[in-house]
């Protein structure tokens, strides 16, 4: 073929041997149009002729077109388009310049018409040569009617189309096409869906053969767009500028350095904007002018992980941040595009450190299992805890400027729901760990202050607590670790303790309240306004609830324990002062709770409920059980005993 590369008998025959041997009928009508051009005799039109037709039995009991005939089909595809597209825009010329003015000039009329018939017979022939070639396929049917019914004003015709185009179906699945690939691995990316992950198809050049519809989705581009354009628009740089020097490399010496396995990269959207990848490129072609790669593209899945935070930073050799987990928002106090562009290093509080430990990840061929103890600064709280492990992807090459790193940083440290409110109480920052506790998405949070989650009547009177702190706050105040609410986007009531700090704004000097949230629970509300006692039948309190406050009565109930109810109720001192012991008033009591109870019961006491209540006072606890008798006689005398 080198050395004989117009004979028409030795096109005729490798037509053959691609058609007999190699099943490839878009190869061999591909040798049969350079025969046409070769002048042809009468004897080798025959064998054409023949040959067309092995050609197409073999496409009618195949499975429909392969990546190659796909390639072909794709150009006649746009060729016809662009042919129909020039008809309409002649069209569009007559009636403008019908519209222009009422006098219109003879010549420019006749100038008109004639552009129309000359487009319009030009798309004709180039849908007549396409659809001979592809008589079923659906898509250039389909688009063979819009020309018929809009162009030629042939509706009755073009409904016929429509209906055989509905009939073939107008899709096609690309990675159907690369089976039998002489040279593709695709075995290499395990379960591929097409519905989900991205396959882009480029030639020896890294010119975009053609995308599914998964890429299109992924990079934000509108359909068509991608196609003829370098795929390096779908990278940033360094990588962008060196793609087409890899392939050519490849190319030449054969030589592969990423092929047929995931790598982690970082891929650019149509904005602009990076994001993180798995990459895994397979050749499907033969070597030389007409390889062909495929690329299998598939999003980031979420670290995996024993239960800890992770948040992952991609960046390039020299440590630079190119995008972020959205998890940093949470973990670390800012969105995941405030982190482009700044040097990992910097985030962290031991700069030298983490330095060192990218360079000697960018040193060795795998970075895997090196792990370093750091903490990340956080924009509104201290610094966070973390366990820095780096990853390499991109170039395989060390000290290429396409290597990339993964950096995980997995949190040591639990982290809580919180937001930071300007001077004025607006929400400047909060995490997704507070949308989820109150129901509301985090950019309508954003744009909230606090009166709005607060219940009535706090809403009202929080203002002018919140602009005045220097007052002490009361023991039932957020301030000093009280249950309060918080209300949902339902309207329900959410119990929660806060804690609270100060910090200045970065840039505008404000001080910024920074509040954490910790859910509680309506139980642990009523714990700070009570005592809840357990006791033996001798009157002896064995223990108190975990929950009581210690300034509710004064004292702190953990001096109660062991210690007799007649030590701190002023009823039961009054009644061992008057008859010398107080088990009897204990065991009246509890006969008249059981009697209000239901007469002892077994159904109401599991039901929980209160069987009685009486109105008593409570004194700090006597010390001494000597003295208990006569502080009762004290109080008694005082007109201080509830009766």
């Amino acid at each position: 073929m080198a050395r004989l590369p117009n004979d028409p008998a030795l096109l005729v025959m490798y037509a053959s041997f691609l058609i007999e041997v190699r099943k490839d009928g878009q190869g061999a009508r591909t040798q049969l149009q350079l025969l046409q051009k070769a002048s042809p005799s009468l004897l080798d039109n025959y064998n054409i002729f023949v040959a067309q037709q092995l050609a197409k039995q073999l496409r009618r009991d195949g499975d429909g077109l392969d990546l190659m005939g796909y390639v072909e089909y794709q150009r006649n595809y746009r060729s016809c388009v662009r042919v129909h597209k020039m008809a309409l825009m002649a069209q569009r010329a007559f009636w403008n310049t019908l519209l222009r003015s009422d006098k219109i000039p003879f010549r420019d009329m006749q100038r008109s018409l004639a552009l129309m018939a000359q487009t319009e017979a030009r798309a004709t022939a180039s849908y007549r040569r396409a659809l001979e070639r592809y008589p079923n396929n659906g898509k250039l049917l389909k688009v063979y009617g819009r020309f018929l019914e809009y162009v030629r004003n042939e509706p009755w015709t073009a409904s016929k189309y429509y209906a055989e185009a509905l009939k073939q179906g107008t899709g096609e699945s690309l990675l159907n096409m690369t089976r039998g690939q002489t040279g593709s691995d695709l075995a290499a990316a395990g379960t591929i869906n097409e519905k989900v992950d991205g396959l882009v198809i480029i030639n020896a050049q890294g010119v975009i053969m053609m995308v599914n519809a998964a890429t299109i989705t992924m990079f934000r581009y509108d359909k068509g767009e991608l196609e003829g354009k370098n795929v390096s628009i779908l990278m940033p740089a360094p990588i962008s500028t060196q793609h087409t020097g890899f392939l050519q490399r490849y190319v030449e010496t054969g030589e592969p350095h990423i092929l047929d396995r995931f790598r982690i990269m970082v891929a650019l959207h149509k904005a602009r904007t990076m994001f993180p990848i798995s990459l895994m490129t397979t050749r499907l072609a033969e070597m030389g002018s007409e390889t062909l790669f495929m690329g299998v593209i598939r999003k980031m899945p979420p670290a995996s992980t024993d239960g800890s935070e992770v948040v992952r930073f991609w960046t390039t050799a020299s440590g630079v941040v190119l995008c972020a987990d959205t998890a940093a928002a949470d973990s670390f106090g800012l969105d995941a595009a405030q982190y482009v562009g700044q040097p990992f290093a910097n985030l962290c509080t031991d700069v030298e450190a983490v330095n060192r430990c990218i360079t000697a990840a960018g040193d060795s061929e795998d970075s895997a299992g090196q792990l370093l103890q750091a903490q990340i600064i956080h924009t509104y709280l201290p610094a966070v805890d973390v366990e820095l492990s780096i990853q390499s992807g991109g170039s395989t090459e060390k000290g290429s400027d396409c290597r990339l790193f993964m950096i995980q940083a997995r949190v040591l440290s639990e982290s809580c729901a919180t937001m930071a409110l300007d001077p004025k109480a607006r929400v400047v920052y909060a995490t997704d760990k507070l949308s989820s506790m109150l129901g509301y998405p985090p950019a309508t949070l954003l744009k909230m202050d606090l009166n709005a989650m607060l219940p009535p009547p706090y809403n009202q009177m929080h203002g002018a607590w919140f602009k005045d702190q220097s007052r002490k706050p009361s023991p039932t105040s957020c301030r000093a670790g009280a249950v309060v609410h918080l209300l949902a986007a339902n309207g329900a009531k959410i119990p929660v303790t806060l804690k609270m700090s100060k910090k200045e704004a970065v840039g505008t000097g404000h001080a910024l309240q920074i509040v954490q949230v910790f859910k509680s629970s309506d139980t642990a509300a009523l714990d700070q306004q009570r005592l809840l006692l357990d006791v033996n039948c001798k009157g002896n309190i064995l223990q108190i609830n975990a929950g009581a406050a210690t300034t509710l009565f004064g004292f702190d109930g953990a001096e109660l324990t062991n210690r007799p109810l007649a030590a701190v109720i002023d009823v039961f001192g009054f009644w061992r002062h008057k008859y010398g012991e107080d088990s009897s008033l204990l065991t009246m009591l509890a006969q008249q709770a059981m009697h209000q109870s239901g007469g002892g019961d077994a159904d109401a006491r599991d039901a929980g409920h209160v069987a009685a209540s009486w109105r008593v006072g409570v004194h700090h606890p006597v010390k001494d059980d000597t003295l208990i008798a006569q502080h009762a006689a004290q109080l008694a005398n005082a007109g201080k005993v509830c009766s």
